[in-house]
Formats: structure tokens, sequence, C-alpha cells
């Protein structure tokens, strides 16, 4: 089966990998816990835990569990994993009780801990894990392939139907991805489609939509030149109009995130301020329209933005190491977000920390041979553990 990509993956590693990377990296490790379809955190290695108050968790692995490699899933991979990644900054101490069981304890009680032990558990080498899929071959930028792992230890007789290769295809060009579509070159696009239309089910093709959990915003450095000052940032915020730009830039796929739209507001609050920025933002092409459209609102208020779009990885890593102004990011796995943003509306309003712009429903369009396709509210690659082709 063959899935059309905007973009091509960075890494498999799932301590590093998000967006593209990371739907593909879910695909081929497991974490302790999983988010279900409704985003209720649930076991996945871990068989059964404990919690030991205050703040001690006690965790009981499968048995019978092996990599890809053929490496039994031990306490000691997981203890390696969460080691190398960056939930130790929660973690006080992780003790191994025996080959399948260990105990952890947190510098202070946490009540989101266990969402954070989604990570993918690896046995050293990231490319190896204990998912559904097996990395089978990567050549970068053009496409990745995984093949079907038949000793997975969730497999059910009914997958031996499913897929056995899922190859997924780097096609930059999204008038490109939908002709390939088309043509019957690939089989599946999610959410990769054009930005200013939603193809509509047609001739051979499939329509499948659901409402999405993945919040746009603009983040903004507070510990950057101008943006330090809580005034600035107030100024960005009444300098754009989220409403228009979410229609412009996502169509009919996406609602904007409330927000009082005052460029009036805008220009007297920078009315002593320092009024330049820089912009860093992937080469991804809707990523830096996205910035265009920014830079022309901040413009008409009196911010000069100089846009830097910088490779995927490295513009990753800039953000991760907080070297950056401002950028544009999404946010997986808010369920309301209008809800959420209106219970921290104190804190945006006052701090303005960041800039929610839009929340997007997540789309395929797919092959009419393509059968059993359940897409995930948070935009997961997990439908391809599901669907087979005709």
């Amino acid at each position: 089966m063959w899935v059309g990509l905007e973009a091509s993956p960075t890494t498999v590693d799932p301590r590093l990998a998000t967006d593209t990377s990371l739907k593909i990296s879910q695909l081929i490790h497991n974490g302790l816990f999983r988010l279900t379809e409704r985003l209720d955190v649930e076991p996945d290695l871990v068989e059964k835990f404990d919690f030991i108050p205050p703040q001690t968790y006690r965790f009981h692995l499968h048995s019978g569990v092996f990599f890809h490699n053929g490496q039994a899933l031990t306490s000691q991979e997981v203890k390696g994993t969460l080691e190398s990644a960056g939930v130790m900054e929660k973690i006080e101490t992780i003790k191994i009780i025996d080959p399948l069981t260990l105990e952890v304890k947190l510098k202070e009680p946490s009540a989101s801990f266990l969402s954070s032990l989604t990570i993918g558990i690896i046995p050293g080498d990231p490319s190896i894990g204990t998912g559904p899929f097996i990395l089978d071959s990567w050549r970068p930028p053009q496409e990745i392939s995984l093949r079907r792992n038949e000793k997975y230890f969730r497999l059910s007789p009914d997958q031996l139907q499913k897929p056995f290769r899922v190859i997924f295809r780097v096609i930059p060009d999204p008038a490109l991805r939908l002709s390939e579509l088309r043509r019957g070159q690939i089989d599946l696009l999610q959410d990769d489609l054009p930005s200013l239309e939603t193809p509509q089910g047609g001739s051979g093709l499939v329509l499948e939509r659901t409402s999405g959990t993945s919040v746009t915003y603009l983040s903004l450095n507070l510990k950057k030149g101008p943006l330090q000052k809580v005034e600035f940032r107030r100024a960005i915020a009444y300098a754009i109009d989220r409403q228009a730009l979410a229609e412009l830039q996502r169509g009919q796929r996406v609602q904007s995130v409330k927000g009082l739209y005052d460029p009036r507001k805008a220009r007297a609050l920078l009315a002593d301020l320092p009024s330049t920025l820089t912009y860093k933002t992937s080469t991804r092409r809707d990523q830096i329209g996205l910035a265009r459209l920014i830079a022309r609102s901040l413009k008409e208020v009196g911010i000069e933005v100089k846009i830097l779009p910088l490779e995927e990885k490295t513009f990753l890593k800039d953000v991760r190491e907080g070297n950056f102004e401002i950028c544009s990011l999404t946010w997986d796995g808010v369920t309301d977000p209008d809800g959420y943003f209106a219970a921290v509306q104190k804190v945006l309003v006052e701090e303005v920390p960041i800039i929610p712009l839009w929340y997007e429903d997540h789309v395929a369009l797919f092959s009419n041979r393509v059968k059993n396709v359940k897409l995930r509210p948070n935009g997961s690659f997990e439908w391809a553990t599901e669907v087979y082709k005709e």
C-alpha cells in the first residue's frame, strides 16, 4: 500500500521525532502507555501498574514481547530509554526490580506523568522497536517502507489480512500528490492535500474526515529581544486576524481559535517599542506561506519580519534549544481547544506566551480499493494496522 507524504521524515527515533516522523515512529515502536481513540491513556507494554503514594509507580511489563531484532523486552531497555529521553526531568530514580518489573520515583507528584510514557521503547538502536511494523528500507528523502511485524504481541488473526507493507512516498508538490492518487500511483493521502480546497470524493476515490485535536499556534520566545516585553507580545496577538488567516491557509478544514483582532490597539502598544523580528520556519511550502501571511499582518502595524526558512531538522533543533524569536508549531491532543484556551485565558491575555491560531480536522482521500480507514483525532497513522486493499 502506497501513502503520499508532503515531507520526508527526519528520524524514526521516538525520543526526537515530531510531526510526520513521530507518526511513522509510532508504527515501529510501543510505549509503556498509549493513547486511545478518545485520547485516554491506557497500558501498552505495561501489563499492570501500581501507584505507591505519594510519587512512585511500579510497572509490570508484558512477558513474551520481542523487539524486531529478536531481543526480548526487559526492564533494562525501558530504563535505558527513559534515561535518555526528556521525561527524565520529572524522574528522581528508576529502579529495576526484576527483568519485567521496575519502579519509577518522581521528583514530585504529577497527574500527567503516565501520558509522558507514550514514548517508544528502544533496545539501543532507535530504528528497532516492538511495534506492528518493522522498518524495511529508508531512502531519504524519497520514501520509507515498513513491513508488518508478524510476531507483534498484539497481532490478531484478522490483522494477518492487513497490508504486509506500507510505503510512504514523499511528493512535495500538493497538486502532483493529488494527481498521483487519481492515477492510482498512490493509494491514500492524509491531510497533505492542497491547502485552499478539500477535494471531494469522486470517481474511484473516497473522502474520510474526523474532528481533530491539533492546534496550530505562534510560539513566542519570551527570552529574546522585544518579545521580553509583554506589551510587544500583546501587540502581535492584536495584529493577527485569526479567522481570515485560518480560512486562507487551510480552507474549510479548520476552525479558528477565538481571539481579538484590533490593529489600532496593536499600533498603540508598539508606540515606543523596537519593531523587528526574525520568524524561523521549515522549508515546507505551507509553513513558508503561513510565515508570509503573518509577516504581512505584522508589517501593517509596524513590525518588520525577516523570514528565515530552515531545513526541517535544523528548524526543530533550534526550536528545542530556544534558538528562535517567533515560529509556528502544532500541538496535538487538545480535545476542546476553545474550552482549553478559555480555561487558561488569564495566562494567555496577561502573559501571551503563545498565540493560538486554529485547530483543524483530519482528512483522508483514498482509493475505493482501500477499506477500513479509521482516522484518529490526533492525526496518527494508526489506521495502517487496520486497513486493507481489495
